[in-house]
């Protein structure tokens, strides 16, 4: 009984090879193939050489469809050359991604035309470097901006970074090392303007102090921490910077013994 049922299966697939009427094909889907048969689907698979020989006759079917469903190259190259056009005119970037979706075909299938590739490289589309090298590439030319803000005093942020070198700073920040050099750059740099500042309001302050010790000397006031503090309008000015704190203490220390000569 097996038999009979993979003979008869057999002749009925025959149909589908190619070779016969013009070598076109005829395929029969498995519907039809059960009710020419007289089985189901269930009961033809219960038989290794007819399900093997089902399989093998779908694979065909499936890959036979897919090359069918494919257009022309001619065909799709006009078709392209619009969607290029298309993007050129709404001055888009002309990637494979956009131009798959407008002639609905998937990339990797796009890929597979040689005059398609042309059309899309001529368009300016170039494929992408692999991502080692072009991190390298980012990495550089993020190097060259901090050097450059450097150069001319500008801060270094990530978002100047990121204009510098005119790439999205959520791009950049995708690779590690590249992170890695804008945010020890950013710190560095925030850091530095800090103390820069700090130095020079301690410069400031010095020379304010300076002042208010020598009016009060001039009013024969007693020099206190206290009383320098409200003459410059600034508290716990000896805890903040250093330089302040040792010419008080200097200048307090001279008024004491001066005091104690005067006195003896």
């Amino acid at each position: 009984m097996p038999s009979s049922n993979s003979e008869g299966v057999h002749l009925v697939l025959e149909v589908g090879r190619p070779g016969v009427a013009k070598r076109k094909y005829c395929l029969i889907a498995q519907r039809e193939l059960c009710e020419k048969v007289g089985k189901s689907r269930t009961t033809l698979r219960q038989y290794p050489r007819v399900n093997a020989l089902l399989e093998q006759k779908i694979t065909l079917h499936h890959v036979y469809q897919r090359r069918r469903e494919q257009p022309e190259e001619e065909e799709l190259v006009q078709r392209v050359k619009q969607a290029i056009t298309d993007l050129a005119n709404r001055g888009e970037h002309i990637t494979p991604r956009k131009v798959a979706y407008k002639v609905k075909i998937s990339r990797d299938v796009l890929a597979q035309y040689p005059q398609v590739v042309a059309l899309l490289e001529q368009s300016g589309y170039t494929k992408r470097k692999p991502r080692s090298a072009r991190e390298e590439e980012l990495l550089e030319l993020v190097r060259e901006a901090i050097q450059a803000c450097k150069v001319s005093g500008q801060p270094i942020t990530k978002e100047r970074l990121s204009s510098m070198v005119a790439v999205d700073r959520a791009a950049l920040l995708r690779y590690p090392q590249v992170r890695a050099q804008m945010t020890q750059a950013a710190n560095e740099d925030r850091q530095q303007r800090r103390e820069m500042r700090h130095q020079e309001r301690e410069e400031e302050l010095t020379q304010h102090v300076d002042a208010a010790l020598q009016q009060l000397r001039d009013q024969n006031r007693r020099i206190t921490k206290q009383a320098v503090e409200n003459l410059v309008h600034v508290s716990n000015i000896c805890s903040y910077y250093p330089k302040v704190r040792v010419l008080l203490e200097s200048a307090i220390a001279a008024q004491h013994a001066a005091s104690k000569t005067a006195q003896n």
